[in-house]
Order: C-alpha cells, then structure tokens, then sequence
C-alpha cells in the first residue's frame, strides 16, 4: 500500500517538476525495498536519486543517497563498495557542512551590512532633519535681517524727505529774512525822506 502510495507522489512530483521532492521520494521507496529484503529493487531506486541529485546538483540528497546506499551494501555483505559510498558520504557531508556554514555566514554578514547600512541611513536621516531645521532657522534670520534693512531704507528715506522740506523750508525763511530786512531798509529810507521833508 506504502508503494502504491509513492507511485502516486512519483507521477505528480513529475507533473510538477519537482526534483528534490521525487528524489526523496525515491529514497522512501529504496527504504520500502530494503525493508522487503528487495535490494535489487532498493538499489535501483537509489541510483535514479543519485542520477537526478547529481543531474540538480543537490549535495545535501546526495548525501543521503551515499548513506542509504553504504547501508544497503553492508546488509548484502559487500563491504568494499558499503566502504567507499560511505567514505564518499563522509566527504560530501564535510562540504555540504561547510557550504551550509559558508551560506550562513553569508547571512549573517548580509544581516550585518543591512542593520549597518540602515544605521547609516537613520543617521544621514537625522543628519539631514537637524540640517533642514538649521537651513529654516537661517532663512527665518535672513528674511528678518530683509525686513529690518527694508524698514531701516524706508525710515531713512522718510527722514531724508523730512530734512529736504526742512533745508527748503529754511531756504523759504531765509530768503523772506532777507526780504523782511531791505523792505525794513526801504521803509527806514522812506521815514527819513518823510521826516525830511517835514523839516
């Protein structure tokens, strides 16, 4: 029933173009067989895992596959060839381990530049709030530095106007002085022809 059952998973793993999970499937069957003493069967089935796993290029399956294998001859007695696949699973377990730390480390290294990369950005962020209230703070100066010199040129202008009309002013005064005084002289002339005249 176990192996009507994987038949089933195998057509619809093909169907979906699903390598690694037929490829654990057929390491399932393999152990089905092996359970049955069928190991011509279970062999059959673990080298087409071997096949696809080195067609995909999945080390981690096929380390599985080295071990099941190993497994398999040891139970039919040949040792040599139990030997070499599991020295060949030893091997390729060493680098599946380093490739999964190497991938891990990337991670982490990844994870690092991001959390610092992020840190700098918050810190250019608050960088750039500070300089814009600063840039806001000048521009209020500046425009009230711009009123007060504008309202300082327009009393200036006023009272440059207000001393023209005095200057002028002053003028108009002086020259009715100067008037005032030779129409004081003719009239001071006038008394003293009138008084001579009366003598």
């Amino acid at each position: 029933t176990a192996l009507d059952f994987y038949d089933g998973a195998e057509k619809i793993w093909r169907s979906l173009g699903e390598t690694r999970a037929l490829i654990q499937t057929y390491q399932d069957v393999a152990e089905i067989y092996r359970e049955q003493k069928n190991y011509a069967e279970a062999e059959k089935f673990l080298m087409k895992g071997m096949q696809l796993a080195t067609l995909i290029k999945v080390p981690d399956l096929q380390v599985n596959n080295y071990l099941r294998l190993a497994r398999l001859d040891s139970i039919r007695g040949n040792y040599n060839r139990a030997l070499y696949y599991l020295s060949r699973h030893n091997s390729l377990k060493d680098s599946v381990y380093n490739l999964l730390k190497a991938e891990q480390i990337a991670r982490l290294q990844t994870i690092y530049e991001t959390e610092t990369r992020e840190q700098e950005n918050q810190q250019l962020r608050s960088d750039k709030t500070l300089k814009d209230s600063q840039l806001r703070a000048q521009r209020i100066t500046l425009t009230a530095i711009t009123c007060g010199l504008i309202l300082a040129g327009i009393l200036a202008w006023f009272l440059y106007q207000q001393r023209k009309r005095i200057v002028l002013q002053k003028e108009a005064i002086e020259s009715q002085a100067v008037a005032l005084l030779k129409l004081n002289e003719e009239l001071q002339g006038l008394n003293k022809n009138l008084e001579a005249r009366k003598k």
